[in-house]
C-alpha cells in the first residue's frame, strides 16, 4: 500500500511539473516582416537572430519573422507598423527615403563617398 501512495505522489508531482512547463507562454510576442525572401541567406540570418532572442530571454520574447510580401509589400511595412498590423520589420531603410529624406542618410549611401575613408571622416 505504501508503494502505491509513493507512486501516486511521484506521478502527481511529475504531472504538475509537466503541466507547468506546457503552460509557460511568451510574455512578449511580435510579428516582424523581413524585406528578404524565405530561403535567402539574409533571411536565414535574421531567423537565427529570432531564435537567439528566444533563447537568451528564456522564451519570454518571441518574434515571428515573415518573409517579404507575407503581410504587406516591402515599401508598406512602416505604415503597417503604425496601423498595428505588424509589430516591426527588418529592412533596408532606403525603401523609405520617399517618406523622409533622412532615411537616405542612414540607408545605403554607397554613391555618397569617393572612397571609404570619406565615410569614416564624416562619421567622426
Amino acid at each position: 500500500m505504501k508503494k502505491s501512495h509513493i507512486a501516486i505522489l511521484v506521478a502527481s508531482t511529475l504531472s504538475l511539473a509537466l503541466l507547468g512547463q506546457s503552460t509557460i507562454a511568451a510574455e512578449f510576442e511580435f510579428k516582424f516582416q523581413s524585406s528578404d525572401p524565405s530561403g535567402n541567406p539574409n533571411f536565414e540570418l535574421q531567423q537565427g537572430w529570432t531564435q537567439s532572442l528566444a533563447e537568451i530571454t528564456g522564451g519570454r520574447v518571441m518574434v515571428e519573422l515573415l518573409p517579404v510580401g507575407s503581410v504587406v509589400e516591402h515599401s508598406e511595412t512602416q505604415d503597417a507598423i503604425a496601423a498595428g498590423i505588424l509589430d516591426g520589420h527588418i529592412t533596408d531603410t532606403s525603401y523609405f527615403t520617399g517618406k523622409d529624406a533622412a532615411f537616405g542618410l542612414i540607408a545605403n549611401p554607397v554613391g555618397a563617398w569617393s572612397d571609404p575613408e570619406q565615410m569614416f571622416d564624416f562619421m567622426e
